[in-house]
């Protein structure tokens, strides 16, 4: 009763409804403290945002007398020298461009061009910057490998959309879905924005291909992953920072430091509108390695395939010669269908080069069989025609590797980047063994080549939408007046183009279909398919000719072809990858 009267006595006391002395300062330090917090938070996130923001560049590029600005994303820092992720229209054209830094936005630093997906618009290029001194704070952004987005969620994106005009300008969006390989948002940007990231709870989820009528594409990490790792670029599983795997000494190839568990899986509609089916879900161990000759490989772990031809499918037109391949009782050389089991191993994820294979006469004084024996044959043009134009292979004189078409041809310098042809088979071999590698065997290159995928290319069995290798196409058409494998496709080349230029398969393999033929360890027999072990076939013990795959500029009949040919013989179609055993525990 006598705290009833007490309370009652008080509000007696407060006919107004004013609180207390005490109770006011009570109050008063309450929102003061609460107006700390959030004053914190705000400059929690202040910092936040300057923190990505010390992970993104301007890029200005110059090409025929017009200025270009897009943005960039640091992959990584290495004392004086920052490696930068943008796409590649920012820059295509201009091999230095001009780089701005958050930390000192008014300075203007040279980059140089170090990878380029030159015929794709949307693909991916990496640049150098090299300084004495670099601005302080500037550091990789974290990339999400894990995170599946979806429509609905919120990113943000930093860059410069000029709209409003402000540097480093933050802007909001939403993811709206997924066209294939790309992401697809809305959000205020333009043209500004392109190389820079899309970022989602601090992590970048993408990298801003395009945008056009109002909506943004942008390049997944997922696959920049896998286009970085061409130009060893890699980015680390777990925690996600970025790192770049630089050569070391030639001596010693080098583990990087990357290893990770993947599954080889294809969505059902992939960036090239095809379908590819799977085979089965494929445990592949991905793992990136320099190797001596300064290539980059990739361990592809053991697996079982089902290797050839399915029995409904022994009989084909080729469009190109206008003949239908027909054997009764599956009997063509790429048939039966077989069950394969092989270890794993390691295999270049690109074709060699003529650099490379320069700088490996260079080292030991080879001299190519090409030089000393054999024959040198390549697609010129018959002069003996009075009227019209026909093109057709032909031995011709002082062919070789630095001159793929012979001394009389008009065909410019073979570019350092392109594959390395009229290269034999025993050319191929000593050069892979000086590289500490060996030639893969017939089944690795087709387990490698087929990615986990069973239908007729790695991408479908359809012709190709986008770029995805040399193929003989429209451009193909034009020049040598042949028949085309793919009629609505044009990848822009006539002869050979650089290596690595287009999309690489799913497990990070370029040309796999096209450019050049490549020879294989295996000698050949056409019925070695229905006799061949189950696990790791070394192909047959003898024979008078060597099995190439792949197809090339000239030639390309899916997956199941195997050309073959002499061992001394070379051209201007032929080249090679190599492969290594992995290491046993």
């Amino acid at each position: 009763m006598n705290q009833f009267r007490r309370m009652s006595i008080h509000h007696m006391h407060n006919p107004e409804g004013v609180l207390p002395h005490r109770t006011c300062v009570v109050l008063r330090l309450a929102l003061m403290v609460l107006l700390f917090i959030v004053a914190a938070m705000g400059q929690a996130l202040a910092d936040d945002l300057d923190g990505l923001k010390d992970g993104v560049v301007k890029i200005v590029s110059t090409l025929d007398g017009r200025s270009r600005v897009g943005s960039g994303v640091i992959v990584k820092t290495d004392g004086k020298v920052a490696y930068i992720v943008t796409v590649s229209h920012v820059i295509e054209g201009d091999p230095n461009p001009q780089i701005s830094f958050h930390g000192k936005p008014n300075r203007k630093y040279p980059g140089e061009v170090i990878g380029l997906d030159a015929r794709n618009p949307k693909g991916l290029a990496v640049l150098m910057v090299q300084a004495s001194s670099l601005p302080d704070g500037i550091h990789p952004l974290v990339f999400d490998q894990a995170t599946e987005s979806h429509a609905g969620e919120d990113v943000t994106l930093i860059g410069f959309p000029r709209l409003p005009p402000v540097p480093w300008a933050v802007t909001r969006g939403i993811v709206t879905g997924q066209v294939g390989q790309d992401l697809i948002l809305s959000g205020k940007a333009s043209e500004g924005n392109s190389g820079g990231p899309v970022i989602q709870n601090d992590q970048v989820i993408g990298v801003v291909s395009e945008v056009t009528d109002g909506y943004v594409y942008a390049v997944p990490v997922v696959i920049a992953k896998v286009a970085l790792r061409g130009w060893n670029i890699s980015l680390e599983e777990g925690s996600g920072m970025p790192h770049v795997e630089l050569p070391e000494s030639e001596s010693t190839p080098s583990i990087a430091a990357e290893s990770s568990s993947h599954t080889a899986e294809v969505k059902e509609e992939t960036g090239l509108g095809l379908s590819p089916s799977i085979e089965e879900s494929l445990e592949v161990h991905l793992e990136t390695i320099d190797a001596k000759d300064g290539s980059s490989m990739v361990l592809l772990s053991g697996g079982q395939f089902m290797m050839g031809t399915r029995p409904d499918d022994v009989c084909e037109w080729d469009s190109i010669v206008k003949v239908e391949f027909c054997v009764q009782g599956r009997s063509a050389d790429y048939a039966p269908r077989h069950q394969v089991t092989l270890d794993e191993f390691y295999l270049d994820t690109q074709e060699v080069t003529v650099e490379r294979f320069e700088k490996f006469i260079k080292d030991t004084g080879y001299a190519s069989t090409v030089e000393t024996q054999g024959s040198q044959t390549a697609l010129v043009e018959d002069s003996t025609l009075f009227f019209g134009k026909s093109w057709e292979p032909d031995t011709v004189r002082g062919a070789n590797w630095q001159r793929p078409l012979g001394e009389t041809q008009n065909m410019p310098e073979t570019l350092p980047n392109f594959p390395v042809v009229q290269i034999s088979w025993f050319d191929a071999k000593q050069y892979c063994e000086w590289a500490g590698k060996r030639l893969p065997t017939e089944a690795e290159w087709e387990y490698a080549a087929r990615a986990g995928t069973t239908t007729k290319h790695w991408w479908g069995d359809q012709a190709p939408r986008e770029l995805i290798g040399n193929l003989p196409d429209t451009t193909f058409k034009t020049v040598f007046e042949k028949e085309i494998a793919f009629e609505s496709f044009d990848d822009g080349a006539a002869r050979l183009a650089l290596v690595g230029a287009g999309r690489a398969n799913p497990w990070g393999l370029y040309d796999m279909a096209g450019n050049v033929w490549e020879w294989t360890n295996d000698w050949y027999d056409p019925r070695y398919y229905q006799e061949s072990p189950q696990r790791n076939p070394p192909g047959p013990a003898e024979g008078d000719e060597k099995v190439k795959r792949g197809g090339s500029w000239y030639a390309y009949q899916a997956l199941k072809i195997r050309a073959h040919q002499s061992p001394d013989d070379s051209d201007d179609q032929t080249g090679f990858r190599c492969a290594r055993d992995a290491e046993k525990p």
